[in-house]
């Protein structure tokens, strides 16, 4: 077992154990590294067992000084993506959500759904969870906000021709390709889009009731009609974002739950009191610990650059509220960030909401990897069972 270094400083930074072969196998933080250090140079019988692995392996233990325990995380976080080091937690998405994405890049953006990569220039909403309830969410959104949905050769064809299309007639798209609005207009309706997903729906209703109630004092009874059906397409299209706090709550609330090796990650987007974006990542904890640092080992990844972060984010354990993660979370938002942990009350069941939600999707997780582990076993039998060789193989 690699023998405890001499002369390490008391002052926070980052720490890497390599193998024999000088690859990083393992990356930490530590706010004291020789006291953090010192954890891992025990007796091998009292190592957590994971831990006596790494420890089997490592040759060499090298550190990093940084100037703050913040300075630390950050680094750790980039040491991490560029080594990937095996020993380290590795989060990954649960599966891929799709968003809604708004192109500011064109005269006339057209909302449309996407599961890739984000584009600067191009304002995303989301993630979603049942696509088919956001697709008919965004139907029923068009009639009170009727942007264009067609691509840019359909939208071309239209601006040529002088024509509108059906989506124009039946009041789903307010015929930009024939000037039927102007760009100030349009991206007043852009602009009601990106409150809705927001979770600002009010000032919405107010406005789409106040159309409605003046078109009906002028006798404008078609105009008057139109607002209605719009009015009544945006209770029915709000009534997808469950109402979980205050109009006033902008919050995210993060919870997780664990089975064995892998733990379960969530995080509801809540804007206005309204649940309108939510994740779930997977990670696989490759080295014991107690999960009070789990928050801060994944928050790098929970909000990378160019992530919005609200005011304040809501969290399940107490640990996780650390002055280290308020001032990571603030210097990514570029203003202050507070980070609570809930004993009761309305924030306390969102988290329960979410901790369910956790507890959901790492449950699914171990049922798909048990049927993936049978299908592979049965797979090595009947291939043992067609060579002939007196046990299955283990590896191929």
């Amino acid at each position: 077992m690699l023998d405890k270094p001499a002369g390490i400083p008391r002052q926070s930074g980052c720490y890497l154990f390599r193998n024999v072969r000088g690859e990083v196998v393992y990356v930490g933080k530590a706010r004291v590294l020789a006291q953090r250090l010192a954890s891992y140079f025990q007796r091998r019988d009292g190592l957590p067992e994971k831990t006596r692995f790494l420890m089997d392996e490592a040759t060499s233990v090298e550190w990093i000084v940084t100037p703050s325990e913040l300075d630390a995380l950050v680094l750790e976080n980039e040491l991490i993506k560029a080594n990937q080091p095996r020993y380290n937690l590795r989060l990954k998405d649960d599966k891929s959500f799709p968003y809604v994405a708004l192109d500011s890049r064109t005269p006339f953006a057209a909302p449309y759904l996407t599961r890739g990569a984000h584009v600067k220039g191009v304002r995303y909403y989301g993630p979603f969870v049942d696509v088919g309830a956001l697709r008919t969410t965004m139907d029923e959104l068009l009639q009170a906000f009727p942007l264009r949905t067609c691509t840019t050769h359909k939208f071309r064809y239209h601006e040529r021709v002088g024509r509108p299309c059906l989506l124009y007639d039946i009041g789903k798209c307010c015929g930009p390709c024939v000037g039927k609005v102007d760009d100030e207009g349009y991206r007043e309706i852009v602009q009601s889009w990106a409150r809705f997903f927001e979770g600002d729906v009010r000032p919405l209703r107010d406005r789409l009731r106040t159309q409605m109630d003046a078109a009906a004092a002028g006798r404008h009874y078609e105009a008057a009609a139109r607002a209605r059906d719009g009015l009544e397409a945006l209770e029915r299209a709000s009534a997808s974002q469950s109402v979980v706090l205050d109009d006033h709550s902008d919050l995210d609330v993060v919870a997780s739950a664990s089975e064995g090796s892998r733990t379960a990650l969530v995080r509801f987007r809540v804007r206005f009191g309204r649940i309108v974006g939510r994740t779930a990542h997977l990670i696989d904890r490759t080295m014991d610990d107690d999960g009070e640092e789990l928050f801060e080992d994944v928050l790098a990844d929970l909000y990378p650059e160019g992530e919005p972060v609200p005011p304040v984010v809501v969290v399940e354990r107490a640990g996780w509220a650390s002055a280290l993660a308020a001032a990571f979370l603030s210097v990514r938002r570029g203003r202050p960030v507070e980070v609570v942990a809930p004993q009761r009350g309305r924030r306390r069941r969102v988290v329960d909401l979410a901790r369910a939600d956790a507890a959901a999707v790492v449950a699914r997780d171990t049922l798909r990897r048990q049927a993936d582990h049978n299908v592979r076993s049965r797979a090595l039998l009947e291939l043992g069972e067609a060579l002939g060789l007196p046990a299955p193989p283990f590896r191929i």
